[in-house]
């Protein structure tokens, strides 16, 4: 595995924690936001660019819809892969998020093993190639 530049919008504290420990088998560096603005202004700037980002649905702010949508209408941001990683697992959020242009869905895990094992195959994944239909665009981690 390439070393990665991950970027992680949560506005949990607790569940930001967790996915630096789970991504801690990643080699490279993940950068943690609070919120989905705090996210959007840091890639007007940031470089290098991030590998991939993940970020949850439901923040205040900017909800992940909306942080979905900002990066794939960007021209300079809209070919870095984009992972929900939320709790919603009902079909009208997941295809909601899809059709902003979210690359890829994870539900949240259940246990630290699963979320480890979900974001090593999300950054497996060949992004340049990946064109998934809607059971391969939602991972469901305990499966």
């Amino acid at each position: 595995m390439n070393e990665r530049l991950i970027f992680y919008a949560d506005d949990d504290c607790d569940d930001r924690l967790l996915f630096v420990e789970a991504a801690a088998t990643i080699p490279g560096k993940v950068v943690l936001f609070e919120s989905g603005i705090n996210l959007l202004a840091s890639l007007q700037h940031f470089i290098p660019m991030p590998s991939i980002i993940f970020v949850d649905l439901n923040m205040p702010g900017k909800s992940g819809f909306e942080i979905v949508t900002e990066i794939k209408g960007c021209d300079r941001l809209k070919n870095i892969p984009v992972v929900v990683l939320s709790t919603a697992s009902d079909h009208y959020n997941i295809n909601k998020v899809r059709n902003c242009g979210a690359n890829f869905y994870i539900s949240k895990p259940t246990s630290f093993v699963k979320l480890r094992l979900s974001i090593e195959h999300a950054v497996k994944i060949d992004w340049c190639k990946f064109a998934p239909s809607f059971d391969d665009f939602y991972y469901k981690p305990y499966k």
